[in-house]
């Protein structure tokens, strides 16, 4: 006979750790399962979330390895535009400490976390779901109520559900590297555009530490050159960057897979919602989701908290679950709406045009110190259109505003 529990997540990262506290919290029976053998690593992300995410969301900023107040963009032409505060913005987080003191809270509260361990599919039925699953080679079935799917942006959860819809141009495929002895801004990020080192993206040089970073980049996924040389490249050849990386030691890589197409067009099903980076909650300016997938786990588990006490039948049903859906759209939809149109515009821009548009900016001293005033690591929008509609009388380029108008309709822009 399989075992039986309320609720199987799937996906041991900041959103299914955060979802499973809620649930066990509340009495909830949570079994979580994740397919590395250790929390937190391979450590895909930059790790960066900012200050206010942490109090919104009150959450413990363990594992802080550097605290960042700005940020340094380098466009194609290389002159540089430097966007920074008096006070700390963001902190650069230990991932592997971060998410292991996120699954301590979850365990504490009364979860299950189980590593090493893959499901391989499941059946919804009127009697619960029951999820088939592969550990160590061996196999085994579970019988939950609900499957919350928190297994990154290729989730397999919302594939065997049928809500996945992403298509391939929808994504960028990137690489990261931890360094040493590298010469970095202590406190600001840096951003590094061009089509020659990351068409479709950017490279990031994000400190760690007094001699300690992350590299990286991404790329769109036709790209001919693979990503792993795109980023040999780029410290090898950056006219800046290089400059930075000589004598540097590569710890560590590890590769991922970014969503920049928005999100799913429905994340509930029968008895599954899906959350975080497998539901395309992220900003698809910066591929930045930690805030976004905890704070809509946070909104899941109010929402499979109260299903759990209806009927067995009835949470089977998707209505059972759409508060979240509803909820969580409200909240952030209008934000990755706007984060997509952004990439959007920007994948459209030639490396002149991208060169013109910084000239724009760093020309006006107002400008930016507007930015500076009003920019939000996680509500992008607000600053986004201000910055828009400020730019669009200073441009002198029909093809430029062309662009825009496409890509943002007109009522946004005036």
């Amino acid at each position: 006979m399989a075992l039986t529990c309320d609720v199987v997540i799937v996906g041991a990262g900041p959103s299914g750790l955060v979802l499973a506290q809620i649930i066990a919290s509340e009495g909830g029976d949570v079994l979580i399962f994740e397919e590395h053998p250790k929390i937190g690593l391979p450590q895909h992300c930059t790790g960066k979330v900012s200050v206010n995410a942490i109090k919104e969301l009150e959450l413990e900023a363990t594992g802080v390895l550097a605290r960042v107040s700005g940020a340094i963009f380098y466009p194609p032409n290389l002159k540089p535009l430097t966007i920074e505060r008096e006070d700390t913005q963001a902190l650069i987080l230990d991932r592997s400490i971060f998410d292991q003191s996120l699954a301590t809270k979850a365990v504490d509260a009364g979860a299950t976390l189980v590593t090493n361990t893959r499901v391989q599919r499941f059946s919804v039925r009127s009697d619960g779901i029951t999820i088939f699953f592969k550990r160590k080679g061996k196999k085994g079935e579970v019988k939950a109520r609900v499957v919350a799917g928190a297994d990154g942006a290729a989730s397999s959860t919302a594939r065997l559900a049928g809500l996945y819809s992403k298509k391939t141009s929808e994504v960028r495929i990137s690489v990261q590297r931890e360094i040493s002895n590298v010469q970095t801004v202590q406190s600001k990020v840096e951003l590094y555009f061009g089509r020659r080192w990351a068409p479709g993206f950017f490279a990031w040089i994000v400190p760690t530490g007094h001699d300690t970073a992350r590299i990286g980049l991404a790329l769109q996924p036709n790209t001919l050159t693979p990503v792993v040389e795109h980023l040999d490249n780029f410290m090898k050849y950056h006219p800046i960057a290089r400059e930075k990386l000589v004598g540097c030691r590569v710890l560590t890589q590890s590769r991922h897979i970014i969503p920049t197409g928005g999100v799913l067009r429905r994340t509930v099903s029968d008895g599954v919602l899906i959350l975080g980076d497998a539901a395309g909650q992220v900003k698809s300016t910066t591929g930045g989701g930690l805030y976004y997938g905890m704070a809509c786990a946070k909104i899941a588990g109010r929402a499979i908290v109260k299903a759990l006490h209806g009927s067995p039948e009835a949470i089977l049903r998707e209505k059972a679950l759409k508060s979240y859906e509803t909820e969580w759209r409200d909240q952030f939809g209008g934000e990755i709406a706007f984060s997509v149109r952004f990439r959007a515009f920007l994948d459209s821009l030639s490396d002149d045009e991208f060169n013109y548009l910084f000239n724009v900016i760093q020309r006006d001293a107002s400008l930016i110190k507007r930015i500076e005033v009003d920019g939000d690591i996680d509500h992008q929008s607000k600053v986004g259109v201000t910055l828009l509609r400020y730019v669009k009388y200073m441009i002198k380029k029909p093809g430029l505003i062309f662009k825009l108008r496409r890509v943002f309709p007109r009522p946004s822009l005036t």
